[in-house]
């Protein structure tokens, strides 16, 4: 007979993915019918969820959503980065990406970030969006993440953002930013000295 959704809610929760294999090898579950993928993707159980994404039950249901949330959404707010991974490369996506990229930033998720901007997570992005993950980033001064936004070539933030920033981090950001557009900014708010922009241009241009 089907195997009781409590013993295979056991098998998510302990981690067992030895156990879950078993589950699944045998067929004695129907995947529509379960809510081990939002259990999985909740506490970030990664080793379980790769079992999963080798049957075609699962991999149909990346994108479902149970009470308006979806795996995806689940390992993302609880910050399984290595889970939201899994999720994206087997065809999870946000129906929001923007509004996805604009959260990791207000949350200073650095490793989040990095992961949505490398899976292309950005590109539906607006103005509006841009300025508002740049505004959330430079209001808290995450030198990593205006970093990561940066190297990501996601927007560029205005002069008035940079200039309620430290001298320290204006000097420390200038091998991401573009130099033409920022020179006479960073010559008027942190002189640098010749040696320190050739240097910038090189590290620039690597």
């Amino acid at each position: 007979g089907d195997v009781g959704l409590s013993n295979l809610e056991a098998a998510v929760l302990d981690g067992d993915a030895a156990k879950f294999r078993d589950i699944l090898r045998n067929n004695r579950f129907r995947a529509e019918n379960d809510v081990s993928l939002w259990v999985v993707c909740r506490y970030g159980l990664k080793d379980c969820l790769d079992v999963m994404m080798q049957s075609e039950g699962f991999l149909e249901e990346v994108n479902a959503s149970l009470c308006g949330v979806s795996p995806l959404h689940l390992a993302f707010v609880n910050g399984h980065v290595l889970c939201v991974r899994q999720l994206l490369q087997n065809g999870a996506r946000f129906p929001t990406p923007s509004s996805a990229i604009r959260q990791a930033v207000s949350r200073g998720m650095v490793a989040m970030a990095t992961l949505l901007f490398q899976h292309g997570v950005d590109l539906d992005a607006t103005e509006s969006d841009l300025e508002s993950a740049w505004t959330c980033a430079a209001f808290v001064q995450n030198m990593a993440m205006m970093k990561v936004m940066l190297a990501a070539g996601f927007g560029c933030p205005s002069e008035r953002m940079l200039l309620n920033l430290p001298a320290n981090y204006l000097t420390d950001l200038s091998r991401y930013l573009p130099i033409d557009r920022y020179q006479t900014l960073f010559q008027r708010s942190c002189p640098l000295s010749l040696k320190d922009w050739s240097r910038a241009i090189i590290r620039a241009s690597m």
